[in-house]
């Protein structure tokens, strides 16, 4: 088996591995609390191992698109961003149901959004509270996991790194019938390091990363009371 065939074969296991994966989440309500009530929800904290404001402003607005096509009215993300800047808030005591119901009167919002996601990697871990601004009680919990596209990476690199391989080899094969063998494989080497360390750029989620996270967010989601 040559060395382009050993490579696409491998890029084609590593992406049979990753449609094998899936996503799940449960979530649970308080039964006593009347969601019909709740109209405006601002989503007040994103905590947890993400890389930077920007992948959680992300974070905030795939919480938002899911409270939408449940029928609530989510304040966008930049407006909440902009009242507490100009009310001085201080968001350290967002990790608290207390913290995040005084961020809820702030804003003038029947309920508040504190998302944690312990990890963010190639496993995705994600709990979601919904806490009334009345009282600081968690009205509605949801926990959900998955995997991100990591391996579709892994599987365009194989695939790039067996074209290069593959030119390497028809070049090498060249060279040996012309009577001037040249063995340097820093060509195949190079194409699977680059295809690889191409996806830790950048501050923001990455296309396989945003898929696994909204993924992650819907089945969460998916028992959470509907206002429509």
């Amino acid at each position: 088996m040559g060395i382009r065939t050993s490579c696409v074969m491998l890029g084609i296991s590593a992406f049979l591995i990753y449609m094998a994966g899936c996503s799940k989440g449960e979530s649970f309500s308080n039964g006593r609390y009347d969601f019909n009530k709740c109209d405006r929800v601002a989503v007040v904290g994103v905590s947890g191992n993400l890389s930077s404001e920007t992948a959680q402003n992300q974070i905030a607005d795939f919480v938002g698109m899911e409270l939408l096509k449940k029928g609530y009215s989510p304040v966008e993300r930049a407006q909440v961003v902009k009242i507490f800047e100009e009310q001085n808030f201080q968001g350290t005591g967002l990790t608290t149901p207390e913290g995040a119901a005084n961020a809820g009167r702030l804003l003038n919002v029947q309920s508040v959004i504190l998302v944690n996601i312990p990890r963010f990697g190639e496993n995705v871990n994600m709990t979601v509270k919904m806490i009334n601004v009345e009282d600081g009680s968690i009205i509605w919990i949801g926990s959900g996991s998955g995997t991100t596209n990591t391996l579709v990476s892994y599987f365009k690199a194989a695939i790039g790194a067996g074209s290069a391989a593959g030119r390497y080899e028809d070049q090498h094969n060249y060279n040996y019938n012309n009577g001037t063998l040249n063995r340097s494989a820093s060509g195949s080497a190079s194409a699977i390091g680059g295809g690889i360390v191409g996806r830790f750029s950048g501050r923001s989620l990455t296309p396989q990363e945003e898929i696994a996270a909204q993924k992650v967010i819907k089945k969460i989601f998916n028992t959470l009371p509907s206002k429509i």
